[in-house]
C-alpha cells in the first residue's frame, strides 16, 4: 500500500444517504425556525425530537445521560442509522420529559449510550415500566464507547470519522467542538465516528482501526484537535501487512477536514457534505459553539441532517466571518437551535437573505 499523507483540503469521502424522517421544514426558502427549549439538556434534545418526528414515528430511541456529553459523542451515525432521536436523562432517575416524550414517540426499544454510572439502572426499569427493549452499550471510556458503537451497529463499515476526545483545563468545549458537525455529518452518511487523545492515538481506536474493515479515516479538526502524530497512527494501524509483507488492506486513506477555528471547520464539513455554498444546502442548522452545554443541542439535531442541509455554528451574539460569507445570500430555511441566541438567529436571518 502506498502511504498517503494527510490532505489539507476538504474531502467529501462520504455519499449522502437520505433519512426517511417526517422532517418538520419551514415552508418557504426565507422562512426561520427558532426552536424554543434550551432551558435544560433536557428540554434541548426534546425540541429537536418534536422537530423531527411526528406522534408514534419512532420506534427507536438513544438514550444517554443529560449532565456529560461523552457518551453520546458517537450517538450522531447511530440517529441516522435507526432514524432515531437522541433523549437525555438524569442518571439516577428517567426524567419526566423525556418519558412524555417518548411516550408520544411511540417507542418499543430505547439504545442506552454510557455504564451504569452514566444511566443508572433505575433509568433501566423506568424504560422498560413504558413498554422498551433496553440494550445497553458502554465501555469504561468513552473513547471505548465510542468503538463499541462502531462495532455493534457497524460492524462492516469501510468509512469512519475521527474526533479529538478531551478538551483542555482552560476550554472544556474543545472537547465536543468539532462533534458538534461531526455528529450531523454522520447522521447525514451514516458515517460512524472514533475518538482519540490529541497527541496519541488511543489503544482501542487503534485496535478497531486494524480489525474492522476500514479503509477510509476523515480526522476532523486542525492539528491541535488532532495531532499529525496521531495522523500518522492511523496510517500505521490501517496498514497491516501479510505474511508476504504486504499489506492487507490496499487503497487505504486518511484525510483531514479542517479550518483555522470551529467555526470554519463547520463550513469545510458541510462543504464536504456537498454543500460548495449554503445555496446548496436544502436547509440551514444553526448551534451555539461556545456554551459548555452546545452539545446537547447539536448532538440531537443529528436527526435533522438527511436531504442536505448545511450545519453552521454561532459565537455568542454573532457569527463569525467565515459562517457569515458561507450563507450570505444562501435564501434557505434556517433553523435555529436551542441555546442560539436571538442577536445570532437574526445575523444568520439577515445574511441568509440578502
Amino acid at each position: 500500500m502506498s502511504r498517503h499523507k494527510v490532505a489539507r483540503a476538504p474531502i467529501a469521502l462520504f455519499a449522502a444517504v437520505v433519512m426517511l424522517l417526517a422532517l418538520a421544514l419551514p415552508a418557504s426558502a426565507q422562512d426561520t425556525t427558532r426552536l424554543e427549549g434550551g432551558e435544560t439538556p433536557v428540554s434541548s434534545a426534546i425540541a429537536w425530537s418534536q422537530l423531527s418526528f411526528t406522534d408514534g414515528s419512532a420506534p427507536t430511541v438513544i438514550i444517554a445521560r443529560d449532565d456529560e456529553f461523552a457518551d453520546a459523542l458517537g450517538s450522531g451515525a447511530v440517529q441516522g442509522l435507526l432514524q432515531a432521536p437522541l433523549l437525555l436523562t438524569a442518571t439516577d432517575a428517567l426524567s419526566p420529559e423525556t418519558a412524555a416524550e417518548i411516550t408520544r414517540l411511540g417507542s418499543s426499544s430505547a439504545i442506552v449510550l454510557g455504564g451504569v454510572d452514566a444511566v443508572g439502572p433505575v433509568v433501566i426499569t423506568e424504560l422498560e415500566a413504558l413498554g422498551l427493549e433496553t440494550e445497553r452499550i458502554g465501555g469504561p471510556t468513552r473513547i471505548e464507547t465510542a468503538v463499541l458503537i462502531v462495532e455493534r451497529f457497524f460492524p462492516s463499515t469501510t468509512d469512519v470519522i475521527l474526533a479529538r476526545a478531551f478538551g483542555t483545563e482552560t476550554d472544556p468545549t474543545q472537547a465536543f467542538a468539532d462533534s458538534l458537525v461531526t455528529g450531523p455529518f454522520g447522521a447525514a452518511t451514516n458515517t460512524p465516528s472514533l475518538l482519540t487523545a490529541t497527541d496519541s492515538l488511543d489503544g482501542p481506536t487503534a485496535a478497531a482501526l486494524g480489525e474492522l474493515p476500514i479503509q477510509r479515516v476523515q480526522i476532523v479538526g486542525g492539528t491541535d484537535a488532532v495531532s499529525e502524530g496521531v495522523a500518522d497512527e492511523v496510517e500505521a494501524a490501517l496498514s497491516v501487512p501479510d505474511v508476504d509483507g504486504a499489506d492487507q488492506q490496499p487503497g487505504t486513506s486518511v484525510t483531514r477536514i479542517d479550518g483555522p477555528n470551529r467555526w470554519a471547520t463547520a463550513v469545510q464539513m458541510s462543504i464536504a457534505l456537498g454543500n460548495a455554498t449554503a445555496a446548496d444546502a436544502s436547509r440551514i442548522l444553526l448551534f451555539e459553539a461556545q456554551s459548555d452545554t452546545s452539545w446537547t443541542s447539536g448532538f440531537p439535531a443529528g436527526v435533522q441532517t438527511g436531504n442536505g442541509a448545511a450545519v453552521l455554528l454561532a459565537n455568542g451574539d454573532s457569527l463569525t466571518p467565515e459562517t457569515t460569507e458561507y450563507v450570505t445570500g444562501a435564501a434557505r430555511p434556517l433553523i435555529c437551535g436551542p441555546g442560539v441566541s436571538q442577536a445570532a438567529c437574526d445575523a444568520a436571518e439577515a445574511a441568509i437573505n440578502e
